[in-house]
């Protein structure tokens, strides 16, 4: 079954397929081919990998600092000597 379509151009529905991938209107002089994209997306991707590396690299350098930086709990030790015996 043919799908109509309408024409983004002048809004009429007379957009036939010329080729294989080519949609062509018979009312304006509007064309597309569809085998190849309009306009590629970016790599939105892209900056985050770089953040992501650059939040890694600086957690593992940071860590052993903050872990050396971090309040020792003392105990007490009590020499064997002054421990009292019953």
């Amino acid at each position: 079954m043919a799908e109509i379509v309408e024409c983004p151009s002048c809004g009429k529905k007379t957009v036939i397929l010329a080729g294989p991938n080519l949609y062509q209107c018979l009312s304006c002089d509007f064309k597309r081919d569809l085998s190849t994209p309009k306009d590629p997306s970016p790599n939105n991707d892209f900056p985050w990998i770089w953040i992501t590396l650059i939040i890694l690299m600086l957690m593992s350098y940071f860590q052993p600092i903050l872990r050396d930086n971090r309040p020792v709990q003392q105990t007490r030790r009590v020499a064997p000597s002054s421990m009292l015996y019953f």
